[in-house]
């Protein structure tokens, strides 16, 4: 028969190992009712560890209170502790599902302080680790928001600029967003449309309109086609590249009507604005009214610039009939003069 120094010694190499099953047996077997109280005691601490981990609080805590009346004398204080850490941060998994990363960041804090207390049992350095998530998530909704505002603005650089950072923060915390990268290679190709065209300054001729729109023109045309490009990884993209086209087909039948008019100057000037050449350029500037008729600028960037072309085109005309009619007479001006 074992002594029980020997069987004292057993048991506490079995507690060693983990092996609370196998000492309360030796303790109930040898009839050691305090030693397997205390034993049945940390058995539920053991418990109450593995049902808080599986989300089990409720009776996580009840198995602690057992171990409570089992052993008095047995320090739980650190494991009180561990379950209101796991219970703030399912608070925080739980505000982050409505991406509330002000709440919970407030919870993982919370956790941070009372694990900072009971080190030995709780892991500080997982909950910095995820406050640090928390806090990149944050500063990743932040720099999308500030992307989506320089979108709305057509800085599209900029919000390229927001992306990258916003892509940066993700991929250095091993945050899977694909719709980000998605976006992000989209913008990247918005970003790459130039400049808007400067238009003229000082005073407006209808060759420096002509050009203005040849400007134009190439712009939106290329705009479309990064647009185009664009709403391959993002679709929301394909209404701006719809956009820019039709922008791109308007600019082209404005610049058409410009230079059917500047065909017309040249014309009359070219031929001493004889009553042939005059009514050469009438022709043209008749065909630039019907033309405008099929231009349809609302809502587009050239809305004002085809009004105002219309006025022009209507001044041409009446200037260029009242010449030939002068002429007509006997009485010879220039139309432009």
């Amino acid at each position: 028969m074992m002594s029980a120094n020997t069987i004292a010694q057993q048991i506490k190499q079995l507690l060693s190992e983990g092996k609370y099953q196998q000492a309360l047996q030796l303790a109930e077997q040898y009839g050691l009712t305090q030693t397997a109280q205390k034993i049945q005691a940390l058995i539920y601490v053991e418990q109450a560890s593995n049902d808080a981990e599986n989300g089990n609080i409720n009776q996580a805590l009840t198995d602690l209170q057992n171990a409570q009346k089992l052993d008095p004398n047995l320090n739980l204080q650190p494991y009180f502790a561990y379950i209101n850490v796991i219970q703030l941060i399912n608070s925080a998994k739980e505000a982050l599902k409505n991406d509330d990363y002000k709440t919970a960041l407030n919870y993982l804090n919370q956790a941070l302080q009372i694990a900072q207390q009971y080190p030995n049992k709780i892991k500080v350095t997982l909950i910095q680790q995820q406050i640090q998530t928390v806090q990149a998530l944050q500063q990743i909704e932040k720099d999308i928001n500030n992307a989506n505002s320089e979108l709305e603005k057509a800085n599209f650089a900029e919000a390229y600029q927001y992306l990258q950072q916003a892509l940066q923060l993700a991929q250095q915390y091993n945050i899977s967003n694909k719709g980000l990268e998605n976006v992000t290679t989209a913008v990247s190709y918005l970003a790459k449309i130039p400049a808007f065209p400067k238009p003229p300054q000082g005073e407006i001729t209808l060759q420096k309109l002509q050009q203005y729109l040849q400007a134009l023109e190439s712009y939106f045309a290329t705009a479309s086609q990064y647009a185009t490009e664009a709403s391959r990884y993002y679709s929301g993209f394909s209404i701006l590249a719809n956009d820019y086209r039709r922008f791109q087909q308007v600019s082209s039948q404005l610049l058409s009507i410009v230079t059917l008019l500047v065909n017309a100057q040249n014309i009359a000037k070219q031929n001493n604005n004889s009553t042939s050449a005059i009514q050469s350029a009438i022709n043209l500037i008749q065909q630039a009214q019907k033309q405008l008729q099929n231009v349809n600028a609302n809502n587009t960037p050239l809305a004002s610039l085809a009004s105002s072309l219309s006025d022009v085109v209507q001044e041409m005309y009446t200037k260029y009939t009242a010449y030939k009619e002068r002429g007509l007479r006997g009485r010879k001006a220039s139309p432009d003069g």
